[in-house]
């Protein structure tokens, strides 16, 4: 181990790009995103930081941008080319009810998981993901939607389809070859899982995470 440090309370999700590391955190106090130079591991440099009251629950950073699932939100995009001073280009709200969960960018297309989490069941909410431009990241615009059974947590993209974690032992797959008509083709059934929280894709492998164990698929 090079070395640790203090970090926000409830840090939900880290990103390595280069030498760059980005932690961001949902806790109230410590809410926003966490900008640090690990070019020597063992002495990690706080460049900068960027406040944002409601919390941020999982980022994914794209170039000179940084895109937030904000839980009882929406989407928050971020302009981090200066790591000090990060500043907000655009955001967009969700229009119905569920907790932004999940967050997936490729090329200038946004995917976002909407669902919800166990606390929350008995609330009535939409489930499923959206698909939103970046092209002009001042200006975000929703190209369309999929609704989908469960409680979706998270979303990966790869060639052309999305794999949806739920909170079921299925991992969903959709066509999002035209993003702004998103089709279900399948699911995946994972007998290991009560539920399936968090995915990520790499090749042809599906990496999902649930209840106190990893699945491989």
């Amino acid at each position: 181990m090079h070395t640790h440090r203090s970090a926000p309370r409830f840090s939900h999700d880290v990103d390595l790009v280069g030498n760059r590391l980005y932690v961001s955190s949902s806790d109230h106090a410590d809410a926003g995103l966490y900008i640090y130079d690990i070019s020597d591991p063992s002495v990690p440099d706080s460049l900068g930081s960027y406040s944002y009251f409601r919390g941020i629950w999982s980022t994914y950073i794209q170039g000179n941008f940084a895109y937030f699932a904000i839980p009882s939100f929406g989407l928050e995009v971020v302009d981090i080319s200066d790591p000090t001073n990060p500043i907000q280009t655009d955001w967009w709200q969700n229009p119905n009810n569920g907790k932004i969960l999940g967050v997936c960018v490729v090329d200038t297309i946004v995917y976002l998981a909407n669902g919800n989490t166990a606390e929350h069941t008995y609330i009535d909410y939409y489930s499923g993901i959206y698909t939103l431009s970046v092209a002009e990241p001042e200006s975000v615009s929703l190209l369309g939607n999929l609704e989908a059974d469960g409680r979706v947590s998270d979303v990966a993209v790869q060639g052309g389809l999305a794999f949806v974690a739920n909170w079921e032992p299925d991992i969903l797959i959709a066509d999002v070859s035209n993003p702004a008509l998103p089709i279900t083709i399948g699911s995946t059934p994972d007998d290991d899982f009560d539920a399936s929280f968090e995915i990520d894709v790499e090749g042809n492998l599906a990496v999902v995470s649930g209840w106190g164990r990893i699945s491989i698929l």
